[in-house]
């Protein structure tokens, strides 16, 4: 919500909260840490729970924040980045309950003014990657050995998705887990059996609704996210219902408002020429195994860039595949022949 607005009006039903919470505030490594129940062993499951408020007033503290967090929905915890003079960074982490509460928090405190001084504060959901990408996972052992070998290292799993040719994805019950088990493996410190297993965060997946996300494949690496967002103004105006453009490499991942508009755009890209480049577009339905399919495909994409995995993986059917990466690149070939969505190389073979 835009413009100033009474902190007392704001905070008219959460008026006393500052007044219990300071027995509530502990400070550990740089981080000011309020929560209301310390003692509460319920933590937020679901993804998206976490936001960003940035440019903050340097000297706003948990009197002046709390109650403005706690009026728009049931706090679990707010994270305030401290630096050694005593001030604030600028910035915070809020977690809510339920993602409902934090879309809510999203669109009230983006733009909002905390202070008469006319100074926005921003907001967004934070980065919640719960996932790691694993490479150089023993192939000669059972599924059921190397899940239970992970699970004996590493706490905090959710579950763990295995493919045949070596690689895998851990799912994690939040991002904290998965950051410490980065921390401690990366870049090749797990060991499973002989092996040691390459650590790294998987690309992470954009939030969704049904059919809002629209992938586009064979773009130009080098294009960037602004030439972009030009080069699709040219094809479809006004940009109101595009809530985020992801762009990593030689694809990119557009998340609209509602479904019609990605419908609409998705007819509209058919056959354009984006960058020099015939681009192929399709809608993701996002089910279970949808997003299995969409969370490997934007990995090997990334890893075939990068030239982090054997091309062999990703082009089993394709004479020459360093070529044929290259050739796509460069838009020489249709790059449906390195990502088949019918014919996949790389099946999963257990899901936990």
């Amino acid at each position: 919500m835009n413009g100033y607005c009474s902190m007392d009006a704001i905070a008219a039903s959460a008026s006393d909260i500052f007044k219990r919470c300071r027995s509530k505030i502990k400070q550990v490594n740089g981080q000011r840490i309020f929560r209301p129940f310390w003692n509460d062993e319920y933590k937020p499951m679901e993804p998206g729970c976490e936001i960003f408020v940035g440019h903050l007033p340097r000297d706003a503290l948990e009197g002046e924040l709390i109650p403005l967090f706690a009026a728009l929905g049931q706090m679990y915890e707010c994270r305030l980045m401290m630096d050694f003079s005593g001030l604030t960074r600028g910035f915070c982490y809020v977690t809510y309950t339920t993602k409902e509460m934090a879309d809510k928090a999203v669109e009230f405190l983006h733009g909002y003014c905390l202070r008469p001084t006319g100074e926005k504060i921003y907001c967004y959901h934070s980065l919640d990657n719960r996932r790691l990408y694993l490479e150089g996972i023993p192939t000669d052992k059972t599924p059921a050995a190397i899940e239970q070998a992970i699970r004996k290292q590493i706490p905090g799993i959710y579950r763990v998705i295995l493919y045949c040719v070596g690689i895998g994805f851990i799912e994690f019950i939040n991002h904290r887990y998965a950051a410490n088990c980065r921390k401690n493996f990366w870049p090749a410190k797990l060991k499973l059996w002989d092996s040691s297993i390459s650590v790294e965060w998987a690309v992470p997946l954009p939030s969704h609704t049904k059919n809002n996300l629209l992938l586009i494949k064979n773009l130009c690496v080098n294009q960037t996210k602004s030439g972009l967002i030009r080069d699709l103004l040219k094809i479809f105006p006004g940009r109101s219902s595009i809530v985020n453009i992801y762009k990593r490499s030689n694809y990119a991942i557009i998340q609209f408002l509602h479904e019609k508009d990605s419908i609409s755009a998705l007819n509209l890209l058919q056959g354009k020429l984006i960058g020099g480049n015939s681009v192929i577009t399709r809608l993701f339905d996002m089910t279970e195994e949808g997003e299995e399919q969409l969370l490997l495909e934007l990995q090997m994409c990334e890893n075939s860039i990068s030239g982090k995995v054997d091309s062999q993986i990703l082009f089993p059917f394709v004479a020459q595949p360093a070529q044929m990466c290259e050739n796509s690149i460069s838009g020489k070939v249709d790059s449906q022949i390195l990502f088949p969505f019918v014919a996949q190389p790389a099946l999963p073979y257990h899901v936990v």
